[in-house]
């Protein structure tokens, strides 16, 4: 077993009240070994008020390693996920960082991106010797952008690369700048990598490209 600290960071956005995709991602990571190899695990939720109750039976019945770290009533997109990411991060651990991705555009392109993205980001065996090559390993996705920041927003993050960011605000006017959460974690394009592709930085149209084409393989 690998020794070192991993944290799980779960973001769910519940308000289509779609219980589907966190029974599945609950589910998959059970599957994957990190719900029992994690050191700490949180879960952050935007919900409307009157079904937290039922969130909370269904982490106690079928999760209950979940600390339930923040949830909000409106739609803050991931906020209190990144919020999440920030707070807990230390030096000398691993977060994974990942999200109910499709959720309020219920596609079978958006599933099969989900599953695609957690399957390949869940091996964690493959992805912390990344960072213990390389201690200034800052991230680990599918698709970072060449710009810093990681696309579709599934990644592992050192907790040193997380200590060192700004901490995320909540945006005001959320909708003109939606993908702020997103571009949060931006950093140096050097130090971010593609469990994919190894070096390959990617442009939005390439990771759309490339994940496209991934499934037409299928």
């Amino acid at each position: 077993m690998i020794k070192v600290k991993i944290k799980i960071i779960y973001f769910c956005y519940l308000i289509p009240d779609d219980w589907s995709v966190l029974n599945e991602q609950i589910t998959d990571l059970k599957k994957s070994g990190l719900y029992d190899i994690a050191t700490e695990l949180y879960i952050n939720c935007v919900i409307q008020k009157e079904k937290e109750n039922k969130f909370r039976d269904i982490i106690t019945k079928n999760a209950s390693k979940f600390i339930i770290k923040n949830i909000s009533y409106e739609n803050t997109y991931e906020y209190v996920g990144i919020k999440c990411l920030y707070d807990t991060a230390e030096p000398n651990s691993f977060s994974f960082y990942f999200h109910t991705k499709g959720i309020s555009n219920k596609s079978i392109e958006n599933d099969m991106y989900r599953r695609f993205l957690f399957n390949k980001l869940s091996k964690y065996k493959n992805i912390i010797p990344i960072f213990m090559k390389d201690k200034y390993m800052e991230k680990v996705s599918c698709f970072p952008s060449n710009e810093g920041w990681c696309w579709y927003n599934f990644f592992w993050a050192s907790g040193e690369f997380l200590l060192s960011k700004d901490p995320p605000v909540e945006i005001p006017n959320r909708k003109d700048h939606r993908w702020y959460y997103e571009m949060w974690s931006m950093g140096k394009p050097s130090k971010s990598y593609s469990i994919i592709t190894k070096n390959k930085l990617f442009t939005s149209h390439e990771a759309n490209f490339y994940m496209h084409k991934l499934f037409e393989k299928k």
